[in-house]
């Protein structure tokens, strides 16, 4: 039995260098609603049940959302959604992004991760060919946590890059 809640605040694609960032992805989830991703982002059932393991974009049940993490946010929690003994594993697929013209690629978000059993998470950068694991874990974040992750090798040059 697998149980865990995740919950994504924001997700940012960025470029740098010696000029101001470019976005090339900026989602707050804000127009997503109850299991509907925003336009372009893609729920992908790897292992589950399509009907019940879902990312949800509301605050499920009482859980508590701590800053800066509010509501809506991506959230999946098996806990709430899918007490159902199996095993999930359902990525959160982002829109492609043009970096086809990027040296550097920064990946920064916010998340809320909590352990249970065998749980886990994985952040993945689809890098024009396959899915490459870029972030993992099993340890339980206290509280909310920022991640910024350099992502250029496996997204600069990428006319069709994604992120899940």
């Amino acid at each position: 039995m697998r149980k865990l809640l995740l919950a994504l605040l924001c997700c940012m694609l960025c470029t740098a260098g010696m000029q101001a960032q470019t976005q090339l992805l900026l989602e707050d989830f804000s127009t997503a609603t109850a299991t509907t991703p925003p336009m372009g982002w893609v729920q992908n059932v790897i292992t589950g049940d399509p009907l019940v393991d879902q990312w949800q974009f509301s605050k499920p049940g009482t859980r508590d959302l701590n800053a800066p993490l509010t509501s809506p946010a991506a959230i999946f929690d098996s806990d709430n959604f899918s007490n159902n003994s199996l095993a999930e594993d359902v990525a959160l697929e982002s829109p492609a992004f043009d970096a086809s013209g990027q040296t550097i690629v920064n990946l920064t978000f916010d998340h809320f991760f909590n352990q249970f059993l065998n749980s886990g998470y994985n952040v993945e950068v689809f890098d024009g060919t396959s899915w490459v694991t870029v972030l993992s874990g099993t340890v339980s974040t206290a509280n909310p946590a920022s991640e910024s992750i350099d992502i250029s090798a496996q997204a600069a040059g990428v006319a069709n890059a994604r992120v899940r």
